[in-house]
Formats: structure tokens, C-alpha cells, sequence
């Protein structure tokens, strides 16, 4: 990027209900990011009521292990 930022910065992305049930959806987030050069706690992924709704056990593994990488989880 070149230009540097404020070491608060945060990225907040939204996922998709179709995004969040694919299978890999955690392993495409860690390597998203890492090509990003983007650190987990620099990263908001914000989650539709939908997408919460939908297989509650699925969808809370996928959060924990998110959160087990740093990454912040907003509904």
C-alpha cells in the first residue's frame, strides 16, 4: 500500500449468508487476509441475523474459531 495508518485501524467486512455456509469459509478468511498482509485484529466481519439463524451449531463453530484467530464478529 505504501502509505502508512493509524495503528487503530480497523476493516470491517459484511459476509454474505452464502458466503458464511460455504465449507471453507474460515480457511478463505485466514487466507485472504494473510495475502492482504492484514492482521486478524485488524478485521470486523459483520454477519447478517440470517446468517446466525442458519444451522446455530455450524454457524457458532465458524464463529469461535474466528474469534480463535483475532478476528472480531459484529451482528
Amino acid at each position: 500500500l505504501g502509505a502508512a495508518v493509524a495503528a487503530d485501524f480497523r476493516v470491517a467486512i459484511n459476509i454474505s449468508q452464502a458466503q458464511f455456509r460455504e465449507p471453507d469459509f474460515v480457511d478463505t478468511v485466514l487466507a485472504i487476509t494473510a495475502e492482504c498482509a492484514l492482521p486478524a485484529a485488524a478485521v470486523e466481519l459483520e454477519l447478517t441475523e440470517s446468517v446466525a439463524a442458519d444451522n446455530v451449531a455450524a454457524t457458532a463453530a465458524k464463529i469461535q474459531a474466528l474469534r480463535q484467530h483475532g478476528y472480531s464478529i459484529a451482528m
